[in-house]
C-alpha cells in the first residue's frame, strides 16, 4: 500500500492479510509490513537508486555478460557490446529491475541491521539471484549452446569471475570448478527454490572452498 492508512480498522485488516497469507516466506512478509508504512517513511528507510548509479550498475553488467558470451559462444558475440542483436536480446526493464532489487536489498540490511557495507561476494550473489529470477538474457540462436540456461550460466560465470578476482588480489591462482559441481549448480539455478539468503550462503561457501576467508558481511 503506498498511501497512508488513516483508519486503525484498515491497518488492522491489512495487516491480518499479510499474516495469514500461508504463500509468503518469512521475509516476503516483512517486506509487506513495510510497505504499510507511510510513504515519507520508507522513502527515508530505502532511498531509491539514483539514475547514475542505475545506470552504471546496468552498463556494467552488460559488459561483464558480452564477455561471457565471448568465451562461451564467439557466433554471437558483438564486438559492438549492442544492448541487442539478431542473436541476442537484452531486456533492460528487467536488468534495470535486478540493480534496483540488489541495491533495495543492500539498504534492507543497512536498515534493519546496521550493515553499511555488504561485500562484493554478496553483492554479486544478490545480482546473481535477480538474474536468475527476472532473466534479462534471452538467447535467440537455435545453435547457441548458451540459449537452454543463458541467464543461469551467466550468475554463475558472475559468482566465479569475483571470486577469481578476489584470489588475484592475494596473489593466488584461480582453477575452475569440477563439470558434475558445474551441472548441478545450473541445475540448482533453474530448478530449485533458492532464496536470496540461501544464494549469499552459497556464495560464500564457494569463496571459502577457494580459500577465501568470509568475515561476515565485509
Amino acid at each position: 500500500m503506498d498511501n497512508i492508512l488513516e483508519k486503525k480498522e484498515d491497518y488492522i485488516a491489512a495487516l491480518s492479510e499479510i499474516i495469514n497469507d500461508e504463500s509468503l516466506n518469512k521475509k516476503d512478509v516483512i517486506e509487506r509490513l513495510e510497505m504499510l508504512l507511510p510513504e515519507k517513511t520508507r522513502k527515508n528507510k530505502c532511498p531509491e537508486i539514483s539514475s547514475e548509479e542505475l545506470q552504471k550498475g546496468i552498463d556494467t553488467l552488460i559488459e561483464s555478460f558480452w564477455q561471457f558470451v565471448k568465451v562461451e559462444d564467439t557466433a554471437i558475440y558483438d564486438d559492438q557490446h549492442a544492448t541487442s542483436t539478431c542473436d541476442v536480446n537484452i531486456n533492460l526493464r528487467n536488468l534495470a529491475e535486478v540493480i534496483s532489487r540488489t541495491y533495495k536489498r543492500k539498504e534492507y540490511y543497512r536498515y534493519f541491521h546496521n550493515i553499511n557495507n555488504v561485500s562484493e561476494l554478496k553483492e554479486t550473489a544478490l545480482n546473481s539471484f535477480w538474474i536468475i529470477k527476472l532473466k534479462p538474457f534471452t538467447v535467440l540462436s537455435d545453435t547457441s549452446p548458451l540459449r537452454p540456461s543463458v541467464n543461469e550460466k551467466f550468475a554463475l560465470n558472475l559468482i566465479l569471475s569475483q571470486i577469481q578476482y578476489l584470489l588475484r588480489t592475494k596473489g593466488k591462482d584461480f582453477h575452475m570448478p569440477d563439470r558434475c559441481f558445474i551441472q548441478d549448480t545450473l541445475y540448482s539455478f533453474k530448478y530449485r527454490d533458492l532464496s536470496k539468503e540461501a544464494m549469499m550462503l552459497f556464495v560464500d561457501s564457494v569463496a571459502n572452498a577457494y580459500g577465501i576467508t568470509i568475515d561476515s558481511w565485509k
